[in-house]
């Protein structure tokens, strides 16, 4: 019933039932609190990655509350590209792709949900029919009934194809064209952002740790398409790039840009022991400012977190 305050833990029966049957507590809170407990169990591995995705393809097609619906999709999805050992990962991303396709061609036309799968199908879309899926949607010459290919979700879609290297600036540029609003370059910078080429990351690490021009907005989709899962090699000489703007990022660009850039390019697809140490190291040593160093150590125990439940997961 919600009645205290409380992280609820469900026994192995339980958390059975629940990923094999949560649509059919008829209960909203009830069936919240369970997707609230499942996520907890999760989060502190006493849940695998490969379970929640489970119970989350499992059920969600039959949420009924409009927040879950939309939120629980984004907790799967973080479940599977940081919380998943690495051994199983390929395998899972690869389920969860799949499930989120005969969600999505299965949803109501024009309903919430069928929006809903449309945007967690095309941030998940990584083989090469899921591209051409979305490419598809883009162009028109796929047309799923009742979905609205309306301006925020053609972005949607362009910056998965350019996070995937299917579009580049070239195309970006034309969609931006499209839409050349002040949102329109938010998204243009996040698409540009999202490109898996080390000119594209060089570019936009100038932009998000150097650059003080760049309007705050733009400079937050930035950072926020910075470190994308699945790009790990490109990414990987930013680890102590991090490290090093983090030392006066703070003097530099001022408490609301270093704070964004530090929280959101924050290396988390390169979690392992090494990065721990480093990042253990650094903080020991570092005259950083404190804001600075707090963000580095949330980051860490996010890096933590997500070992912890990579072990959970590698156990099954």
């Amino acid at each position: 019933g919600d009645l205290t305050y409380a992280k609820i833990r469900l026994d192995e029966r339980s958390l059975a039932t629940v990923v094999n049957g949560l649509s059919r507590l008829d209960d909203s809170l009830a069936r919240a609190l369970c997707w609230g407990a499942a996520w907890d169990m999760t989060r502190d591995a006493e849940m695998t990655a490969s379970d929640f995705v489970a119970l989350v393809l499992a059920n969600i097609g039959a949420e009924t509350d409009a927040f879950g619906a939309s939120r629980i999709p984004v907790y799967a999805a973080q479940a599977a590209y940081q919380f998943a050992a690495p051994a199983n990962r390929a395998a899972l991303l690869d389920r969860w792709e799949a499930g989120l396709r005969d969600l999505l061609m299965s949803a109501e036309a024009g309903s919430d949900h069928q929006l809903t799968f449309a945007r967690s199908y095309a941030s998940a879309a990584h083989s090469a029919s899921a591209l051409d899926d979305l490419q598809g949607l883009l162009d028109g010459s796929l047309v799923i009934d009742g979905l609205a290919i309306d301006t925020d979700l053609r972005w949607a879609l362009v910056i998965s194809l350019a996070k995937s290297g299917r579009v580049g600036a070239d195309e970006i540029a034309q969609e931006l064209e499209r839409d050349n609003t002040i949102s329109g370059q938010e998204n243009a910078a996040s698409a540009l952002a999202s490109r898996p080429s080390a000119e594209a990351k060089a570019e936009a690490w100038e932009q998000a740790t150097v650059q003080e021009n760049v309007p705050n907005e733009t400079h937050r989709s930035i950072c926020l398409s910075f470190m994308r899962f699945g790009q790990e090699e490109i990414l990987a000489p930013y680890v102590d790039k991090y490290l090093e703007a983090a030392d006066d990022i703070w003097d530099r660009l001022g408490t609301q840009r270093a704070s964004t850039a530090l929280e959101y390019v924050f290396p988390k697809p390169m979690a392992s022991p090494e990065l721990l140490d480093k990042l253990d190291t650094w903080l020991d040593t570092s005259e950083a400012h404190p804001g600075a160093k707090r963000y580095v150590r949330e980051g860490r125990d996010d890096v933590a977190r997500a070992l912890r439940a990579q072990a959970k997961d590698a156990q099954g």
